[in-house]
């Protein structure tokens, strides 16, 4: 029985080495295609996460304004009991009227992100892809007033 399996090994071939670079090459065009469509993924998961982290710093802002309804606009020092970490910089929630707005900035890679004046409305509908300079604007440079146009994020 030992004379058999040495002798079938003896007549088994390798693989040439047209076919290991065939292999090579293969492997090579998948990572190539691959790789890009992966860092994308994460670019846009990591922008998606400024995102949430600006709903959830306007959300604390809710949460402390029914607790204490005296401030108009909220810092990171008044918000950090309601919010773990959250990587977002410059945060501040203001309430005028009814209307609660965020502004926020942060850096994702070469991503600069500017969150100015926005309602829970603006952060979910707002175009959260970089232009030419590697840069996101969400909101207004002015500060919404008016309830009737008041997206239900009181």
């Amino acid at each position: 029985m030992l004379k058999a399996i040495k002798k079938k090994m003896k007549d088994q071939r390798g693989l040439t080495l047209v076919e290991l670079l065939a292999v090579v090459v293969i492997l090579g065009i998948i990572s190539a295609i691959a790789v890009p469509s992966i860092s994308g993924i994460i670019q846009k998961s990591k922008i998606d996460a400024v995102r949430a982290e600006a709903i959830q710093v306007l959300n604390a802002g809710k949460m402390h304004l029914t607790a204490v309804e005296t401030n108009t606009t909220l810092t990171e020092d008044q918000l950090e009991s309601y919010l773990e970490n959250i990587n977002l910089e410059d945060y501040t929630v203001t309430k005028n009227g009814k209307v609660l707005t965020v502004s926020a900035t942060a850096k994702v890679g070469e991503i600069d992100i500017t969150i100015q004046n926005a309602t829970l409305k603006t952060l979910n509908e707002g175009d959260w892809n970089p232009d030419d300079d590697d840069n996101i604007t969400i909101g207004t440079a002015t500060n919404p007033t008016d309830p009737t146009k008041d997206d239900g994020d009181e």
